[in-house]
């Protein structure tokens, strides 16, 4: 809260921001013209209305002083405002207008404050009354006596918790743990009514009333089955936690979502984490889209987020798993990094951003956005199902020095290719022809082998391998063979085998991440494989280091 005014009264001079630079996100804004029609009021909860005359004067440092009037101050209660210019993130904040005796008495020099009764119970008496008294005995319903006997019953936290349930709550519960409520409405009148901001939700779908306003609510669940639909209600500074989340967010300021299903959220504005989406999660014109290791809700299908080019949004996503499109990324760059080990898509709302979106992770990018849109995939490990067909013939732009033969099949060598060297082809002639005796099995004189052993499962009966035999011993290890998974991070010159064997195994097996370690676990969960340092700066970049 901003502080407060005097109701009708003309000539407050008040001072409001900062004002931030609406590109760079950390300088202040001096010098900006802020005119009344700039200044929106919303008194009490009523439809807002441009403030009645006179506009911001530049201070310091960001700041304005504003002149508020008899008009602007003329409803007691709440009196919002929210000033929005060009070159500036938009600045909000609540004025409480109090009665002008109340002020008054609070303000007024020489004011003495509220009065104190002459009768206030003295601490012992107080002590008496309710703290040495046998528990058992605070039975009154709604007194704090009762919610201590409560918790002394329960060994939970009944007195600042309201609890929700459909299958087993009535309307009129109290909201315990044993007497749940089964209304919204009801609910949201206890939690007022206790001043407490913890709602449990015990099972079923609870739907945020029309009009009715769950700002820095804390909404907590024994399951994903318990759903909340915030219904394009106000839910400001609110966090939930192992709920399924749906509908529009209403307010102005940010959510944290933990452990919860996104389910087509709408106007989304704040942080998600360790949570998974489902469908297409919009991001707010005003908003902050932080997704950090999240996931898509089955990892086959791919989750959407659509970031519609918002102007102001900050945005990071890290750590995400599974398959994700994203659109309405543009010229406002409202997102510069993404980190995701799955499938990355890029569909064609996206369009002529300024600065490409650096991808890291591993998986597969399918690009079919729109004109102008760009992004740098050059940290970005591509892992396919299979591996591709290699032209050979288009090694180096030339003629290859491997080709297969047009009536053979068979790889054939043109020697003259091997590095661009007719040498190299003359000593393989003379090597063909001159060098290898094949009575003696010599060459030059010099004896390859004194005993012939025969192998049979790569000789015919000819004595010499078939094309089909040899491929028969290669499909057989690359698909009967199989090979322990690594236990350590491999070597730079590791063998392809460890080295396919950590592929697989990064993205097969648990991983952790905190803020600053991720860690790859065995097959059995029981140890550490790899560890390695992350860093992110905010809506500038993510960093993994090599593993170790």
């Amino acid at each position: 809260m901003e502080g407060f005014l005097r109701q009708s009264t003309a000539g407050q001079v008040r001072t409001i921001g900062p004002f931030i630079d609406d590109t760079d996100f950390k300088s202040v804004e001096n010098g900006l013209t802020i005119a009344n029609t700039d200044i929106k009021l919303k008194k009490n909860g009523a439809t807002a209305v441009n403030k009645n005359a006179g506009g911001g004067t530049s201070d310091v440092n960001g700041m304005y002083q504003v002149t508020w009037d008899a008009t602007d101050s003329n409803t007691v209660g709440e009196l919002e405002f929210s000033v929005l210019v060009a070159g500036a993130l938009v600045v909000w904040g609540t004025y409480t207008v109090l009665e002008e005796a109340v002020y008054d008495a609070l303000f007024d020099a020489g004011a003495e404050g509220p009065a104190v009764p002459s009768d206030v119970p003295t601490a012992a008496e107080n002590a008496d009354a309710v703290w040495d008294e046998d528990l058992t005995t605070h039975t009154i319903a709604d007194s704090t006596g009762q919610a201590l006997a409560d918790i002394d019953e329960k060994g939970d936290h009944a007195a600042v918790l309201v609890y929700y349930s459909v299958a087993n709550g009535t309307p009129g519960g109290t909201g315990s743990f044993n007497d749940p409520i089964s209304d919204e409405t009801n609910a949201i009148a206890r939690l007022a009514a206790l001043e407490t901001q913890n709602l449990i939700i015990q099972d079923g779908a609870f739907t945020v009333p029309v009009a009715q306003v769950l700002d820095n609510i804390s909404v907590a669940s024994n399951g994903l089955d318990s759903a909340v639909n915030m219904n394009g209600q106000s839910v400001s500074g609110a966090r939930f936690e192992g709920v399924n989340l749906s509908g529009e967010q209403g307010g102005t300021n940010e959510i944290t979502v933990v452990t919860c299903v996104l389910n087509g959220v709408t106007n989304f504005n704040g942080t998600a984490s360790t949570s998974v989406l489902n469908g297409t999660v919009t991001i707010g014109s005003r908003g902050v889209g932080y997704f950090i290791n999240c996931a898509s809700l089955d990892g086959g299908t791919p989750a959407t987020i659509n970031y519609q080019n918002s102007n102001n949004a900050t945005t990071g996503i890290v750590g995400w798993q599974g398959a994700l499109i994203m659109a309405g990324l543009g010229s406002n760059d409202p997102l510069t990094n993404i980190n995701i080990n799955g499938t990355l898509e890029f569909n064609a709302t996206n369009t002529s951003n300024t600065t490409p979106v650096v991808v890291t992770g591993s998986g597969s990018i399918i690009d079919n956005s729109g004109v102008g849109f760009t992004f740098d995939d050059d940290q970005f490990l591509k892992v396919t199902a299979g591996f591709g067909e290699v032209s050979v013939e288009a090694w180096d732009g030339v003629e290859a020095a491997v080709k297969v033969g047009a009536t053979t099949n068979l790889p054939q060598t043109n020697a003259e290719a091997i590095r661009d060297s007719t040498d190299a082809a003359d000593r393989l002639r003379d090597f063909a022809i001159e060098g290898y005796d094949s009575v003696s099995n010599q060459v030059n004189g010099v004896k390859l082998v004194d005993v012939t052993t025969t192998n049979t499962d790569m000789r015919g009966t000819d004595g010499a391998a078939t094309p089909a035999q040899v491929n028969a011993e290669v499909v057989d290890t690359l698909n009967v063979d199989t090979y322990p998974e690594p236990v350590a991070v491999p070597a730079a010159t590791a063998s392809i085998v460890d080295k396919l064997g950590w592929l697989q195994l990064i993205h097969r097996n648990k991983g952790l991440q905190t803020a600053t370690v991720q860690t790859i676990r065995n097959d059995g969960d029981t140890a550490d494989v790899g560890t390695a340092n992350v860093s992110l700066v905010p809506g500038t970049s993510f960093q993994r280091d090599e593993w170790t």
